[in-house]
Protein backbone atom coordinates (compact mmCIF):
# COMPACT_ATOMS: atom_id res chain seq x y z
CA UNK A 1 0.00 0.00 0.00
CA UNK A 2 0.87 3.74 -0.20
CA UNK A 3 3.51 4.82 2.22
CA UNK A 4 1.52 6.84 5.72
CA UNK A 5 1.60 10.74 4.21
CA UNK A 6 2.49 9.58 0.76
CA UNK A 7 0.28 11.75 -1.70
CA UNK A 8 -0.13 8.93 -4.78
CA UNK A 9 -1.97 9.05 -7.85
CA UNK A 10 -2.62 6.47 -10.64
CA UNK A 11 -2.70 8.65 -14.32
CA UNK A 12 -3.71 8.02 -17.40
CA UNK A 13 -4.00 9.94 -21.09
CA UNK A 14 -5.79 9.42 -23.80
CA UNK A 15 -7.47 11.30 -26.72
CA UNK A 16 -11.50 11.43 -26.87
CA UNK A 17 -11.74 8.24 -29.25
CA UNK A 18 -9.93 6.38 -26.28
CA UNK A 19 -11.73 7.80 -23.20
CA UNK A 20 -14.47 5.79 -23.03
CA UNK A 21 -12.15 2.17 -22.73
CA UNK A 22 -9.97 4.45 -20.41
CA UNK A 23 -12.65 4.98 -17.96
CA UNK A 24 -13.44 1.36 -17.64
CA UNK A 25 -9.54 0.82 -16.42
CA UNK A 26 -10.35 4.22 -14.32
CA UNK A 27 -12.83 2.79 -12.73
CA UNK A 28 -11.22 -0.71 -11.83
CA UNK A 29 -8.06 1.20 -10.81
CA UNK A 30 -10.62 3.27 -8.13
CA UNK A 31 -12.21 0.48 -7.11
CA UNK A 32 -8.94 -2.00 -6.86
CA UNK A 33 -6.73 1.39 -5.82
CA UNK A 34 -5.01 1.67 -1.83
CA UNK A 35 -7.85 4.53 0.36
CA UNK A 36 -6.69 7.99 -0.53
CA UNK A 37 -5.05 7.19 -4.35
CA UNK A 38 -6.45 9.80 -6.40
CA UNK A 39 -7.05 8.54 -10.15
CA UNK A 40 -6.68 11.16 -12.95
CA UNK A 41 -7.11 11.40 -16.31
CA UNK A 42 -5.32 13.51 -18.71
CA UNK A 43 -7.23 14.23 -22.12
CA UNK A 44 -5.74 15.42 -25.40
CA UNK A 45 -8.86 17.03 -26.70
CA UNK A 46 -9.66 20.81 -27.09
CA UNK A 47 -12.89 20.66 -24.64
CA UNK A 48 -15.00 18.95 -22.52
CA UNK A 49 -17.83 20.54 -20.16
CA UNK A 50 -17.66 20.76 -16.79
CA UNK A 51 -20.76 19.18 -16.64
CA UNK A 52 -19.54 15.80 -18.92
CA UNK A 53 -16.72 16.15 -15.82
CA UNK A 54 -19.19 16.00 -13.23
CA UNK A 55 -20.67 13.47 -14.38
CA UNK A 56 -17.72 11.04 -15.20
CA UNK A 57 -16.46 11.55 -11.64
CA UNK A 58 -19.72 10.51 -10.54
CA UNK A 59 -20.17 7.69 -11.97
CA UNK A 60 -16.18 6.34 -11.89
CA UNK A 61 -14.16 8.41 -9.28
CA UNK A 62 -12.52 9.23 -12.22
CA UNK A 63 -10.82 13.10 -12.33
CA UNK A 64 -10.38 14.51 -15.97
CA UNK A 65 -8.60 17.47 -16.78
CA UNK A 66 -7.78 18.78 -20.40
CA UNK A 67 -4.13 18.92 -21.39
CA UNK A 68 -3.82 22.52 -22.27
CA UNK A 69 -3.33 24.20 -25.63
CA UNK A 70 0.80 24.87 -24.76
CA UNK A 71 1.02 20.80 -24.18
CA UNK A 72 -1.09 19.61 -26.90
CA UNK A 73 0.55 21.72 -29.14
CA UNK A 74 4.45 20.56 -28.44
CA UNK A 75 3.04 17.12 -28.97
CA UNK A 76 1.48 17.66 -32.42
CA UNK A 77 4.65 19.07 -33.41
CA UNK A 78 6.60 16.19 -32.13
CA UNK A 79 4.28 13.43 -33.49
CA UNK A 80 1.57 14.80 -35.62
CA UNK A 81 -0.42 11.88 -36.72
CA UNK A 82 -1.75 8.70 -34.60
CA UNK A 83 -0.44 5.42 -36.07
CA UNK A 84 -0.68 1.60 -36.22
CA UNK A 85 2.24 -0.50 -35.58
CA UNK A 86 2.28 -4.11 -35.42
CA UNK A 87 -1.85 -4.36 -35.61
CA UNK A 88 -1.81 -1.73 -32.54
CA UNK A 89 -3.53 1.70 -32.48
CA UNK A 90 -0.53 3.98 -30.98
CA UNK A 91 -2.30 7.73 -29.99
CA UNK A 92 -0.27 10.86 -30.08
CA UNK A 93 -1.57 11.52 -26.59
CA UNK A 94 0.26 8.56 -24.92
CA UNK A 95 2.85 11.23 -25.45
CA UNK A 96 0.73 13.13 -22.42
CA UNK A 97 3.06 10.71 -20.09
CA UNK A 98 6.13 12.56 -20.75
CA UNK A 99 4.19 15.70 -19.54
CA UNK A 100 3.05 14.10 -16.36
CA UNK A 101 5.81 16.26 -13.75
CA UNK A 102 5.11 19.26 -15.74
CA UNK A 103 0.79 18.82 -15.27
CA UNK A 104 0.92 17.61 -11.97
CA UNK A 105 3.38 19.98 -10.55
CA UNK A 106 4.27 18.88 -7.13
CA UNK A 107 1.13 17.28 -5.65
CA UNK A 108 1.86 13.77 -5.88
CA UNK A 109 4.69 12.11 -4.45
CA UNK A 110 4.60 8.59 -6.49
CA UNK A 111 2.91 8.42 -9.73
CA UNK A 112 1.52 5.27 -11.66
CA UNK A 113 0.58 5.44 -14.86
CA UNK A 114 -1.16 2.59 -16.81
CA UNK A 115 -2.59 2.49 -20.15
CA UNK A 116 -6.21 2.52 -21.07
CA UNK A 117 -6.08 -0.50 -23.01
CA UNK A 118 -6.21 -2.61 -19.64
CA UNK A 119 -7.95 -4.26 -17.18
CA UNK A 120 -7.15 -4.04 -13.56
CA UNK A 121 -8.47 -6.96 -11.89
CA UNK A 122 -7.31 -7.41 -8.98
CA UNK A 123 -5.89 -5.07 -5.81
CA UNK A 124 -3.43 -2.71 -6.51
CA UNK A 125 -1.88 -2.49 -3.31
CA UNK A 126 0.38 -5.33 -3.33
CA UNK A 127 1.85 -3.16 -6.30
CA UNK A 128 2.75 -0.03 -3.98
CA UNK A 129 4.20 -2.14 -1.64
CA UNK A 130 6.85 -3.08 -3.56
CA UNK A 131 9.56 -1.17 -2.42
CA UNK A 132 12.53 0.80 -5.43
CA UNK A 133 15.54 2.82 -4.95
CA UNK A 134 14.74 6.87 -5.21
CA UNK A 135 14.63 7.96 -9.43
CA UNK A 136 13.80 4.28 -10.21
CA UNK A 137 10.73 2.92 -12.01
CA UNK A 138 8.74 -0.18 -11.27
CA UNK A 139 8.17 -1.68 -14.84
CA UNK A 140 7.11 -5.23 -16.52
CA UNK A 141 9.45 -6.91 -19.50
CA UNK A 142 8.27 -6.43 -22.84
CA UNK A 143 7.52 -8.69 -25.39
CA UNK A 144 11.10 -7.72 -26.99
CA UNK A 145 13.25 -8.77 -23.82
CA UNK A 146 11.91 -11.69 -23.67
CA UNK A 147 12.52 -12.08 -27.33
CA UNK A 148 16.24 -10.94 -27.28
CA UNK A 149 17.22 -14.05 -25.47
CA UNK A 150 18.97 -16.19 -27.62
CA UNK A 151 16.66 -19.80 -27.51
CA UNK A 152 13.60 -17.47 -28.84
CA UNK A 153 12.61 -16.78 -32.49
CA UNK A 154 13.34 -13.41 -34.05
CA UNK A 155 15.91 -12.38 -31.40
CA UNK A 156 18.67 -11.15 -34.08
CA UNK A 157 15.91 -8.85 -34.88
CA UNK A 158 15.38 -7.65 -31.69
CA UNK A 159 18.58 -7.49 -30.42
CA UNK A 160 19.52 -5.13 -33.36
CA UNK A 161 16.59 -3.09 -32.47
CA UNK A 162 17.78 -2.81 -28.89
CA UNK A 163 21.20 -2.38 -30.26
CA UNK A 164 19.78 0.93 -32.08
CA UNK A 165 18.40 2.60 -28.67
CA UNK A 166 21.68 2.54 -27.29
CA UNK A 167 21.36 -0.25 -24.37
CA UNK A 168 24.20 -2.11 -23.81
CA UNK A 169 24.26 -6.09 -23.96
CA UNK A 170 23.49 -6.50 -20.29
CA UNK A 171 20.43 -4.40 -20.63
CA UNK A 172 18.83 -6.73 -23.22
CA UNK A 173 16.65 -8.31 -21.56
CA UNK A 174 15.62 -5.52 -19.40
CA UNK A 175 13.65 -3.56 -22.43
CA UNK A 176 10.15 -2.55 -20.21
CA UNK A 177 6.55 -2.22 -21.79
CA UNK A 178 5.66 1.41 -20.75
CA UNK A 179 2.07 0.77 -20.51
CA UNK A 180 2.59 0.49 -16.39
CA UNK A 181 5.10 2.54 -14.99
CA UNK A 182 5.33 3.37 -11.05
CA UNK A 183 8.07 5.84 -9.68
CA UNK A 184 8.09 8.72 -7.48
CA UNK A 185 8.14 12.00 -8.80
CA UNK A 186 12.01 12.37 -9.30
CA UNK A 187 12.10 9.07 -11.49
CA UNK A 188 9.43 11.26 -13.77
CA UNK A 189 11.14 14.31 -13.80
CA UNK A 190 14.33 12.55 -14.65
CA UNK A 191 13.24 10.61 -17.83
CA UNK A 192 10.63 13.33 -18.97
CA UNK A 193 12.56 15.23 -21.14
CA UNK A 194 15.03 13.37 -21.94
CA UNK A 195 13.10 11.21 -23.50
CA UNK A 196 11.26 13.81 -25.47
CA UNK A 197 14.32 14.58 -26.67
CA UNK A 198 15.28 10.98 -28.17
CA UNK A 199 12.15 10.49 -29.33
CA UNK A 200 12.53 13.65 -31.12
CA UNK A 201 16.16 12.71 -32.39
CA UNK A 202 15.94 9.57 -33.33
CA UNK A 203 12.11 8.68 -34.80
CA UNK A 204 13.50 6.35 -37.16
CA UNK A 205 14.57 3.83 -34.26
CA UNK A 206 11.65 4.80 -32.42
CA UNK A 207 9.80 1.32 -33.85
CA UNK A 208 7.30 1.53 -30.31
CA UNK A 209 7.44 5.27 -30.18
CA UNK A 210 7.94 6.86 -26.50
CA UNK A 211 8.01 3.48 -25.04
CA UNK A 212 11.75 3.03 -27.05
CA UNK A 213 12.72 6.33 -25.96
CA UNK A 214 11.69 5.98 -22.80
CA UNK A 215 14.21 2.85 -22.48
CA UNK A 216 16.61 4.31 -24.15
CA UNK A 217 16.97 6.68 -21.13
CA UNK A 218 15.49 4.96 -17.75
CA UNK A 219 17.17 1.60 -18.46
CA UNK A 220 19.56 1.81 -15.73
CA UNK A 221 16.53 3.50 -13.84
CA UNK A 222 14.26 0.82 -13.28
CA UNK A 223 13.13 -2.52 -11.25
CA UNK A 224 11.70 -5.49 -13.05
CA UNK A 225 7.98 -6.90 -10.73
CA UNK A 226 6.99 -9.66 -12.08
CA UNK A 227 4.36 -9.43 -15.18
CA UNK A 228 0.91 -10.10 -13.67
CA UNK A 229 1.42 -6.48 -13.16
CA UNK A 230 1.70 -5.57 -16.59
CA UNK A 231 0.43 -8.75 -18.65
CA UNK A 232 0.37 -8.28 -22.30
CA UNK A 233 -3.02 -10.18 -23.90
CA UNK A 234 -0.58 -11.96 -26.06
CA UNK A 235 0.11 -14.27 -23.44
CA UNK A 236 -3.15 -15.32 -22.95
CA UNK A 237 -2.87 -17.54 -25.21
CA UNK A 238 -0.09 -19.59 -23.07
CA UNK A 239 -1.79 -23.15 -21.36
CA UNK A 240 -1.28 -21.89 -18.10
CA UNK A 241 -1.34 -18.35 -18.20
CA UNK A 242 -3.68 -18.24 -15.19
CA UNK A 243 -0.69 -19.57 -12.91
CA UNK A 244 0.58 -16.31 -13.34
CA UNK A 245 -2.29 -14.42 -11.41
CA UNK A 246 -2.32 -11.61 -13.93
CA UNK A 247 -3.26 -8.51 -11.76
CA UNK A 248 -3.62 -5.90 -14.79
CA UNK A 249 -3.93 -7.25 -18.25
CA UNK A 250 -2.66 -4.81 -20.84
CA UNK A 251 -4.67 -5.69 -24.30
CA UNK A 252 -2.03 -3.97 -26.55
CA UNK A 253 -2.94 -4.88 -29.69
CA UNK A 254 -5.81 -5.42 -32.16
CA UNK A 255 -8.63 -6.10 -31.52
CA UNK A 256 -9.64 -4.72 -27.83
CA UNK A 257 -11.75 -6.13 -25.30
CA UNK A 258 -14.15 -3.32 -26.14
CA UNK A 259 -14.96 -5.10 -29.54
CA UNK A 260 -16.62 -7.70 -28.19
CA UNK A 261 -16.40 -11.17 -25.93
CA UNK A 262 -14.28 -13.31 -28.21
CA UNK A 263 -10.95 -15.83 -27.53
CA UNK A 264 -9.08 -15.45 -26.10
CA UNK A 265 -10.37 -13.27 -23.22
CA UNK A 266 -14.02 -14.42 -23.48
CA UNK A 267 -17.72 -12.23 -22.11
CA UNK A 268 -16.59 -11.92 -19.28
CA UNK A 269 -14.14 -8.64 -19.82
CA UNK A 270 -16.37 -7.16 -22.25
CA UNK A 271 -19.12 -7.17 -19.71
CA UNK A 272 -17.02 -3.80 -18.18
CA UNK A 273 -17.79 -1.70 -21.19
CA UNK A 274 -21.75 -2.47 -21.61
CA UNK A 275 -21.95 -1.05 -18.40
CA UNK A 276 -20.27 1.52 -18.41
CA UNK A 277 -21.68 2.63 -21.31
CA UNK A 278 -25.40 2.36 -19.28
CA UNK A 279 -23.44 4.35 -16.67
CA UNK A 280 -22.69 7.10 -19.12
CA UNK A 281 -25.39 7.27 -21.21
CA UNK A 282 -26.43 9.99 -23.22
CA UNK A 283 -22.70 11.65 -22.65
CA UNK A 284 -22.23 10.58 -26.43
CA UNK A 285 -18.30 9.50 -25.68
CA UNK A 286 -17.67 7.55 -28.70
CA UNK A 287 -17.20 3.66 -28.44
CA UNK A 288 -15.57 2.58 -31.28
CA UNK A 289 -15.51 -1.06 -32.13
CA UNK A 290 -14.21 -3.01 -34.95
CA UNK A 291 -17.15 -4.56 -37.52
CA UNK A 292 -18.68 -8.15 -36.50
CA UNK A 293 -17.48 -9.69 -39.53
CA UNK A 294 -13.98 -8.85 -38.75
CA UNK A 295 -14.36 -10.29 -35.00
CA UNK A 296 -15.43 -13.50 -36.01
CA UNK A 297 -12.42 -14.10 -38.69
CA UNK A 298 -10.12 -12.86 -35.21
CA UNK A 299 -11.85 -15.03 -33.22
CA UNK A 300 -11.69 -18.26 -35.95
CA UNK A 301 -8.11 -17.27 -36.54
CA UNK A 302 -7.65 -17.21 -32.10
CA UNK A 303 -8.98 -20.82 -32.16
CA UNK A 304 -7.40 -22.32 -35.23
CA UNK A 305 -3.91 -20.57 -33.60
CA UNK A 306 -4.21 -22.27 -30.24
CA UNK A 307 -4.50 -26.35 -32.05
CA UNK A 308 -1.80 -25.38 -33.78
CA UNK A 309 0.36 -23.90 -31.16
CA UNK A 310 4.11 -24.76 -30.85
CA UNK A 311 4.31 -26.30 -27.45
CA UNK A 312 7.76 -25.57 -27.06
CA UNK A 313 8.32 -22.00 -27.49
CA UNK A 314 5.17 -21.88 -24.89
CA UNK A 315 6.87 -23.29 -22.56
CA UNK A 316 10.07 -21.41 -23.09
CA UNK A 317 8.01 -18.26 -23.17
CA UNK A 318 5.97 -19.27 -19.79
CA UNK A 319 9.23 -20.05 -18.23
CA UNK A 320 10.39 -16.80 -18.83
CA UNK A 321 7.47 -14.93 -17.47
CA UNK A 322 7.70 -17.02 -14.56
CA UNK A 323 10.90 -15.87 -13.99
CA UNK A 324 10.33 -12.27 -12.96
Amino acid sequence: MAEPGQRVAIVFSCDLGYLFPSLVVGKQAVDNAPLGVDVRLILDADSLPDSTVERIFQETGVRVSLAGPAVRAQIASVRPHDSVVTGSYLSRSALLRLFLPEFLGDAYDRILYLDGDMQVLKPLAPLFAIPAPAGHFLVVKDWVALHASPDMPGHERERAHLTSLGLPEKHWGGYFNSGMMLGDLAAWRSVAAPALAFYQRYPERCLYFDQCALNAVAYDRIKHVSARWNFLRSHMTLPDYRALDPAIIHFASRPKPWDGGIAPWGPAMFQPYAAMAKRLEGLGLPWRRQPWYRMIGYDLRQRLSALTADRDYQRRLGALLAAD
